[in-house]
């Protein structure tokens, strides 16, 4: 497992990039969310800030996107 720990800034730049995968993808949340075996209000819930997001739903919703969590 990796370390999730997000500052605000890193969140809201990982946020940034997970939209524009889903864009070039041409994928939805929902995709996103039957890729991950996540809920659609879980990936939702992964784009606001003030809410912690799962450390497992990070590290998913990476993994399927090629996101590498340091180049944020």
């Amino acid at each position: 497992m990796i370390n999730v720990s997000l500052t605000e800034k890193q969140h809201i730049a990982l946020v940034a990039v997970i939209k524009s995968r889903l864009n070039d993808r041409g994928w939805s949340a929902a995709d996103l969310a039957r890729a991950t075996g996540y809920n659609v209000h879980t990936i939702y819930r992964l784009y606001k800030t003030n809410i912690k997001a799962s450390r497992a739903c990070v590290y998913e919703v990476t993994r399927v996107l090629g996101i590498n969590l340091e180049d944020l």
